[in-house]
């Protein structure tokens, strides 16, 4: 049996525009914390393989700092970990992931079409490619069909399923039922989504790690993936250190900022601990 994590999106030093910048510098300080914890998971779980879905950094130009303390923690990690670089996080002249040292468990892919690393002790082989520029409007999985050689066969991507517009790898739903995968480990969409591949694989994304801004509310967190047998399950597995929530308040009748600042704590009072 082999367990694998599927993770992505972590944005690593966004901006948090909307807070105060006192606010936004000591959400990027938790934002870095994320690979640590995530180190420590896969080390007291047993994880054998982790995928990386891309945009890990908000930009193709972060800190350097950043991406020191990410190649630390993965490093860290007591597993193979394999990255494809995302729009945000392109590889490219001046992306961390030329200027910085990666460790030896970290394989990142560098050119933008499919490319396949084996791992034939495990009777697997994966499948991924990298963003070399901010839009990506050929899809990777166009025209692709892994092999029927008994192998284990899964994607590494980042995009988008059937976009109205061809500008972040557009990937069709009748290439995905065409792939001949197990699983395709996808990034990019910021809440967890899956589907069916074929009779028997299927198709997921993550969503992001942590929460930003309204536009991600809820649970987030990663994917985690039993290989047994030749078949994948795979079930979503909360991470983010704190939630977002909408919460519709009714300030009818409330005149004063106060009484809507009272009834607003009111009203959030049951999402979170004392």
């Amino acid at each position: 049996m082999l367990r694998f994590i599927h993770a992505a999106d972590f944005h690593l030093d966004s901006a948090f525009a909307a807070l105060t910048p006192r606010q936004a510098a000591a959400r990027r300080r938790e934002s870095r914390e994320l690979p640590v914890r995530l180190a420590n998971y896969v080390n007291q779980n047993n994880i054998d393989l982790v995928l990386l879905a891309g945009d890990l950094f908000d930009s193709a130009a972060s800190y350097r700092d950043t991406a020191e303390e990410l190649s630390a923690a993965l490093g860290q990690m007591e597993a193979q970990v394999y990255i494809a670089p995302g729009n945000h996080d392109w590889y490219g002249p001046g992306s961390p992931y030329l200027t910085v040292k990666w460790p030896e468990n970290v394989h990142i892919f560098t050119q933008p079409r499919l490319e396949t690393m084996e791992w034939p002790e495990k009777n697997l082989a994966l499948h991924g490619a990298a963003f070399t520029h901010g839009e990506q409007a050929n899809g990777f999985l166009s025209g692709f069909t892994a092999p029927a050689d008994g192998k284990l066969h899964i994607g590494l991507l980042h995009g988008e399923i059937d976009p109205s517009e061809a500008r972040y790898d557009p990937i069709r739903k009748e290439e995905i039922a065409a792939s001949g995968l197990a699983y395709l480990a996808l990034g990019h969409i910021h809440s967890y989504q899956t589907g069916p591949l074929d009779e028997t694989g299927s198709y997921c994304y993550p969503g992001c790690l942590e929460g930003r801004g309204f536009d991600e509310c809820g649970e987030k967190g990663f994917v985690l993936l039993t290989v047994e047998d030749g078949s994948v399950a795979h079930e979503f597995v909360p991470f983010s250190a704190r939630q977002l929530h909408r919460v519709p308040v009714d300030i009818t009748g409330l005149t004063q900022n106060a009484q809507i600042a009272q009834r607003m704590k009111e009203q959030a009072r049951g999402l979170s601990p004392e």
